[in-house]
């Protein structure tokens, strides 16, 4: 804590001294046609190989974060099952079901210019569309990213939810070891009396 707040202020004094913007500049945008051509070219490609093609999963997760994230390699790279936190929510819509919500906190974000856009979508508005993925800055250079599940996703290849959980049931990543596959995942329930229940 100290230590952060230390190079944070070391690094607006930089930045002061030398005259750098804060002011976010504006990034180029990859747009969900461009997204899903590197993807399919991913999983289709015969002259793309891989060690173990585990590899290849986890790249395309790396994609689809860092186009719907916007965040540096770094950022994304750094990402472990501990910054992972997985919700199952009611279903908005009164459904038996209930939603899954995943969340990653991204930590190794560029946070020392300037502050980073917050945004806080509503719970009634966060199974809308594929737009509602949302972030929020915690101020010490991450911030947390939330991907809820999008009903009748109308295309799997770009949707980081399958991914995700693919590569989190593979690892037994769950709090409960014995959840590995998505039809243990689905037939969970919220208990009586609860709004959520912490998958991971």
């Amino acid at each position: 804590e100290k230590a952060f707040a230390y190079n944070h202020q070391v690094r607006q004094q930089l930045a002061i001294a030398h005259n750098l913007l804060k002011e976010k500049k504006k990034k180029p945008v990859l747009h969900a046609e461009d997204e899903f051509e590197l993807l399919k070219t991913l999983y289709t490609s015969t002259e793309t190989t891989f060690p173990h093609e585990r590899y290849r999963v986890q790249l395309a997760l790396i994609m689809q974060l860092a186009g719907i994230t916007g965040n540096r390699p770094a950022a994304l790279l750094a990402v472990r099952y501990r910054h992972i936190k997985v919700t199952l929510l009611p279903d908005p819509e009164g459904g038996e079901q209930p939603r899954v919500l995943i969340e990653i906190v991204f930590h190794h974000t560029k946070g020392y210019l300037g502050e980073k856009d917050a945004y806080v979508i509503p719970f009634h508005a966060l199974f809308a569309a594929a737009s509602d993925y949302f972030t929020v800055a915690d101020g010490r250079g991450r911030n947390k990213f939330g991907i809820p599940d999008i009903p009748n996703e109308p295309c799997l290849l770009l949707c980081p939810h399958i991914t995700m959980l693919a590569l989190l049931l593979a690892d037994q990543a769950f709090a409960a070891p014995s959840l590995t596959s998505p039809e243990q995942l689905f037939r969970l329930r919220i208990a009586p009396g609860q709004n959520s229940c912490r998958c991971l």
